[in-house]
């Protein structure tokens, strides 16, 4: 009798531990959530910026046009960027019709060796100028 009073109150314990139907589980939980501007001076870090940009949508749907991952680009073969480079290119905003896309260059201590160099990319004939 003992034994089965133990075994059920166990099934009982064990049971009460799981997640309940209002409970959210692991996989609803958004990883990214809060990425942007956590720095305390409300910048976002490097590391910030790159798992934006890589998770940022990529705008196609300009017809006989450049999309905003194709203007990264541009700006990259503007200032001769190669792969190498510890310049990171970011789409930042789209204004007045044309790319707004921010270059970052970093140390390998990902600290940032100089502020952020601004440029424009006219997204129907791919000019490239810098922005002010």
């Amino acid at each position: 009798m003992n034994r089965f009073l133990y075994v059920f109150l166990c099934l009982v314990i064990l049971s009460a531990c799981g997640l309940s139907r209002n409970e959210s589980s692991p996989s609803d939980i958004d990883l990214n959530e809060g990425m942007s501007d956590t720095a305390e001076d409300g910048n976002q870090s490097d590391e910030e910026l790159l798992v934006e940009s890589r998770s940022a949508r990529i705008n196609i749907n300009h017809q006989n046009g450049y999309s905003r991952l194709e203007s990264e680009k541009l700006v990259r073969n503007y200032l001769n960027i190669n792969d190498k480079s510890n310049a990171i290119v970011l789409f930042d905003r789209e204004e007045n019709d044309n790319y707004i896309l921010k270059v970052v260059e970093t140390t390998n201590d990902n600290e940032k060796s100089t502020p952020y160099k601004w440029y424009s990319v006219n997204p129907q004939t791919g000019e490239v100028k810098p922005y002010k």
